[in-house]
C-alpha cells in the first residue's frame, strides 16, 4: 500500500482518508489515536520556529529600541512553550479524540477563568502553602462546563482538557510575571523580562499543564464510570498535585531552597524545585502509558 492509498472514512465525517492519515483532511478529527513517529509530528518545529522568532525579537528589540516589540516578546516568551506542550499531548501523546477547536476553547478560556478566580480567592491569602490548593481547585472548576459534554467521555479527554486548561493558566500567569520583570523602578529592564519568560517556559511542563491534566483525568474517569465528581480518588488526586504545587511554590521562592540551581545561559533552574516538577510529570507519563495499553473510546454519536 502507498501512502496515497484511501483507507476507512473519517469516524466523525465520513471524509475518505489516506492511509498515513492521522488528522482528517476535512473536518481536522483525529482518527490514529496511536503515537505518532517524531518525524510525522508537528509540536517540535512548531517548538523551534517559535523559539527562532523569538529570539529573532528579542535582538532587534534591543538593536532598534523600538517598544512596539514589547508585546510580541511577551506572547512569545509567554505562550510558545505551553502551547507546544499541550499540541503534543494532542497530536503525538494523545490517546483519545478531541476536536482541536475545544483544545484551543480550553488553553484560552479556561487558562483565563482559572486565572480569574486564583486572583480574586488568593487576594485574601496570608499563607503561600495554601495558593496552590486554591489554583488548582480554580483550574478544575474553569473545566466544569466541558465535563458536561457527553462526547468527551473518558480519562484521555479529561489529561488532554486539563493540561490544555494548566497551560493556558501557566500562559497568562508568565506574562503577567514578565511584565512586572520589565517594569522596574529604574525603566524597562529587558534583561529581568527576557530571563523571568525563558525560565517560566523550561519550567511549565513540569507546573500547572502537569498537575490540571492529572486531576481532570481522574476526574473524567470518575464521572465516566458513573462515580460521584467528589468521591475519594477525585479527593486524593486533588491534594496530591495541590501539595506538589505548594511544594514547588516553596522551592521556587525559597532564597535557601533555590541556592542550589542547574546554571545555563541567562538563567539558573533551581534543582530541587526542578525534582518537584519531575514527580508530577513521572505520574502524568504513568497515566499515558496505561492509557495507551487500552483501547481507545470511541465518542459518542461519531461515525
Amino acid at each position: 500500500m502507498t501512502a496515497l492509498t484511501i483507507r476507512a472514512g473519517c469516524s466523525r465525517c465520513g471524509a475518505a482518508l489516506p492511509a498515513d492519515a492521522a488528522f482528517c483532511p476535512v473536518c481536522g478529527w483525529r482518527n490514529a489515536p496511536s503515537r505518532l513517529p517524531w518525524t510525522h509530528a508537528r509540536y517540535w518545529r512548531g517548538l523551534l520556529a517559535g523559539y527562532a522568532l523569538f529570539v529573532a525579537v528579542g535582538y532587534v528589540l534591543r538593536w532598534t529600541s523600538n517598544t512596539n516589540l514589547l508585546p510580541t516578546e511577551l506572547i512569545l516568551g509567554s505562550f510558545l512553550v505551553p502551547a507546544c506542550f499541550v499540541f503534543f499531548l494532542y497530536e503525538n501523546g494523545s490517546v483519545t479524540q478531541v476536536p482541536l477547536a475545544t483544545v484551543l476553547s480550553v488553553f484560552l478560556v479556561g487558562g483565563a477563568l482559572g486565572v480569574i478566580f486564583a486572583a480574586l480567592l488568593e487576594s485574601s491569602l496570608a499563607w503561600l502553602v495554601l495558593v496552590g490548593f486554591v489554583e488548582e481547585a480554580c483550574k478544575v472548576a474553569a473545566l466544569w462546563w466541558w465535563l458536561r459534554d457527553r462526547r468527551l467521555r473518558g480519562e484521555g479527554h479529561g489529561l488532554v482538557l486539563g493540561a490544555a486548561a494548566g497551560m493556558g493558566f501557566a500562559a497568562l500567569e508568565t506574562m503577567g510575571y514578565g511584565l512586572n520583570a520589565l517594569l522596574s523602578p529604574h525603566g524597562l529592564d529587558l534583561g529581568a523580562m527576557t530571563q523571568t519568560l525563558m525560565q517560566r517556559a523550561l519550567l511549565s511542563p513540569l507546573g500547572h499543564g502537569t498537575w490540571t491534566a492529572i486531576l481532570a483525568a481522574t476526574l473524567w474517569r470518575e464521572v465516566t464510570a458513573g462515580r460521584s465528581p467528589f468521591g475519594a480518588p477525585v479527593w486524593r488526586s486533588y491534594l496530591a498535585v495541590s501539595v506538589l504545587h505548594s511544594l514547588y511554590d516553596l522551592t521556587l521562592q525559597s532564597p535557601a531552597l533555590s541556592r542550589l540551581a542547574i546554571t545555563l545561559p541567562f538563567l539558573q533552574l533551581p534543582v530541587i524545585t526542578f525534582g518537584i516538577g519531575l514527580i508530577g510529570l513521572g505520574i502524568l507519563r504513568s497515566l499515558l502509558l496505561r492509557l495507551r495499553r487500552t483501547p481507545a473510546l470511541r465518542v459518542a454519536g461519531a461515525g
